[in-house]
């Protein structure tokens, strides 16, 4: 029968370090953090005795590189695009974590949310080996009214020092260099700034603060459906001065724009409001997804707010005690399952 726990303790801990070894020496039973430091990471793919301790899970969410509509370089697409394809996704995956961490995100949702239907299967932006593919890029480029010359390289002021908000753990402080070495290949010079998941949180809320990228924050669904991402990230009515959520500002118009504070571009901004009101009204089934998965291909051609880089698992390492675990897919928050050899579990 399975022995399952009398009570269940939280214990919270900064040291992320400290997490996995109270782990390892039966001080802690099981870890509740998104992506272990890679150094543990490795130990626990390459020790048999440790191995059977690492469960990987569909997190149901994507890691991206966002850019800001309204901030210089990204307000053209021309350079949206350019960036999408110079990045090398697989570098990015091994930083992540390799396989067992997740793989490589085509764009916003994956995949198994929209019911794996086909429409789900695209790359706009594919190189051999998905490691970029640089004249693509430079050709996009050279379409930019920042690259003055069309040599493929943006030459103007607003392509040097451009702000990139990151967390200060890894492995977003790994996958940090290579899109630094990724987009200057193209002429962007980012300048990363590292902040504690709640300080990048909150400095990406702010849309008066102008901040042009940031790869500090993914997304995830709430429930397995791509509405949660469409209206936290792409909807109109995400946009607030106080709270927003959609740090791209996709929808944006000339009036929302006075009302929190910020000037509005020279050039449109794109929207999907009525796109999203037509795809949330279907019936849940394989005519809702499609017509999901259809907007996906439309917003990484037409709008392009973000550069996905990962699809993630949600990676959970176990303690001896632990015989048995289980959790559900929304990710990895809801303990389902658990049985154990002691009479507790923290």
């Amino acid at each position: 029968r399975r022995a399952y726990p009398d009570e269940i303790r939280f214990t919270i801990d900064i040291n992320v370090d400290d997490i996995f070894n109270k782990i390892q020496v039966g001080e802690l039973d099981l870890s509740w953090y998104d992506q272990p430091p890679k150094a543990t990471l490795s130990r626990y793919l390459t020790d048999p005795d440790l191995g059977s301790h690492l469960h990987s899970i569909s997190a149901g969410a994507t890691q991206y590189f966002q850019m800001n509509l309204t901030a210089p370089p990204f307000d053209d697409i021309h350079v949206r695009r350019a960036v999408n394809y110079v990045i090398d996704r697989a570098a990015i995956l091994q930083a992540w974590g390799g396989e067992t961490a997740g793989t490589i995100a085509s764009h916003l949702i994956p995949p198994y949310v929209l019911g794996n239907v086909p429409d789900a299967d695209f790359d706009l932006y594919a190189s051999e080996g998905s490691r970029g593919d640089v004249t693509a890029a430079r050709a996009e480029m050279a379409k930019s009214r920042y690259d003055a010359d069309s040599d493929g390289v943006c030459d103007a002021d607003v392509c040097s020092d451009v702000l990139m908000i990151n967390q200060n753990v890894e492995p977003w402080t790994l996958m940090e260099p290579i899109l630094v070495d990724n987009l200057a290949r193209i002429g962007i010079r980012l300048t990363p700034r590292q902040l504690d998941f709640g300080g990048a949180f909150a400095a990406i809320q702010d849309p008066t603060a102008g901040i042009p990228s940031q790869i500090a924050v993914g997304w995830g669904y709430d429930y397995p459906d791509a509405f949660p991402y469409y209206t936290s990230l792409l909807d109109s009515a995400a946009i607030s001065a106080e709270a927003n959520t959609n740090f791209s500002l996709v929808g944006l118009t000339p009036r929302l724009a006075e009302a929190i504070g910020i000037e509005y571009p020279k050039e449109p901004i794109p929207s999907v409001d009525k796109q999203i009101v037509t795809c949330q009204a279907l019936t849940v089934g394989a005519e809702r997804n499609t017509c999901w998965a259809r907007l996906e291909r439309e917003v990484m051609r037409d709008v392009v707010p973000i550069a996905p880089l990962t699809w993630w698992n949600l990676l959970i390492i176990s303690g001896d005690r632990v015989v048995h675990w289980e959790s559900s897919p929304q990710q990895g928050q809801v303990l389902m399952n658990i049985a154990v050899s002691g009479a507790a579990i923290s």
